[in-house]
């Protein structure tokens, strides 16, 4: 799913001053996806910047695990 997520937000991300991904029905974060976050995390520093919001606990800890939680805005 990770490519299809990425041409969606790809298609629009010039144009936008801020990101919010909503993590609220979110099953499961691949490599791919964690790639996907780094990436768009740092197209969007240079702008109003990225936020994460609603992770489960589980996802907060494979953040935590991979030091995402050190540069990532999360609420």
């Amino acid at each position: 799913t990770v490519p299809m997520l990425e041409a969606e937000i790809q298609a629009d991300i010039d144009l936008a001053n801020k990101l919010i991904m909503d993590m609220k029905d979110l099953q499961y974060i691949s490599s791919a996806g964690l790639r996907l976050l780094l990436s768009l995390h740092k197209k969007m520093a240079s702008k109003g910047g990225m936020v994460v919001k609603n992770l489960n606990e589980s996802h907060m800890e494979l953040l935590e695990f991979t030091g995402f939680d050190k540069f990532l805005t999360i609420e």
